[in-house]
């Protein structure tokens, strides 16, 4: 792609582009555009111990071309970590990325097409999205079985509909880390612009789900909104699960002081 140029953080050994949403959507859509196939990823807490405990996942970040930071957590280590000019400058959700890239999608004519929701549900999904975006061309929307993942030829069957409504901009929903699992496998074969793994960004936007007030987002409190609102599925994944990311934290926060001691000593050598 021409042009484009991203500083990087190193967090968890993961390397986080440092950009805003704005420049992350205007990236993503010259992407579009210029039918360039990349990998998109969005970190947070979740994903942080997913890498630590997969090389697969840990794989796929390295390889993906786009690592935008969805997790209030990584921006204030971040800060914590580094200069003001070297730190994380702002969060990129999932959500309001994708809704951005929905916006300029309307306006630029870019198709877009979705791989997630439930079952049966596709054209409701299609209705709302149009209710929000009334002139968004949508190449195709897709909700795959539970465990299609598992299922080569159903994949296969999958990719070729995705190819045939040559979609600029590939929306990957079914969560994590199925969806990066997902896409990592079938890349080659993909014939997309951007293929984003957001989650459930478009549950979100089109109202199937509420999503927590600005106020508590910009307060890194949109886990506990979530829970509140969805405690019977999310209890564990926020109660239990996530608390492994404090001995990863300490970890990192660790090995950071200690690199830089040593640069440090290599500097006055």
């Amino acid at each position: 792609m021409n042009g484009v140029r991203k500083e990087k953080v190193r967090l968890f050994d993961v390397y986080i582009d440092n950009v805003n949403l704005e420049t992350a959507t205007r990236d993503l859509m010259q992407a579009a555009a210029e039918r360039h196939k990349a990998l998109v990823v969005t970190p947070n807490v979740d994903h942080i111990i997913t890498i630590s405990e997969s090389t697969r996942m840990k794989q796929i970040y390295r390889k993906a071309e786009f690592v935008l930071v969805d997790g209030m957590p990584l921006v204030w280590l971040s800060k914590l970590l580094f200069s003001k000019e070297q730190a994380l400058c702002e969060r990129v959700s999932g959500c309001n990325l994708t809704f951005n890239l929905c916006q300029e999608a309307e306006r630029q004519k870019a198709r877009i097409f979705l791989l997630g929701g439930q079952p049966g549900e596709e054209d409701d999904l299609a209705n709302r999205l149009l209710q929000c975006f009334p002139n968004l061309e949508i190449a195709g929307i897709l909700a795959p079985p539970f465990g299609f993942e598992k299922d080569q030829d159903l994949s296969a069957r999958i990719v070729d509909e995705i190819n045939a409504s040559q979609a600029d901009l590939l929306f990957v929903a079914v969560g994590s880390p199925k969806q990066e699992f997902w896409s990592d496998s079938w890349y080659d074969r993909l014939q997309t612009g951007p293929i984003l793994c957001i989650g459930s960004a478009f549950e979100y936007i089109t109202g199937l789900r509420k999503r927590a007030p600005s106020g508590w987002q910009d307060l890194g409190m949109e886990w506990l909104w979530r829970l509140l609102h969805e405690p019977r599925r999310l209890w564990r994944r926020y109660l239990i699960r996530d608390l492994q990311f404090l001995p990863l934290l300490g970890r990192e926060v660790w090995n950071h002081y200690r690199r830089s001691g040593i640069d440090e000593r290599n500097v006055n050598a």
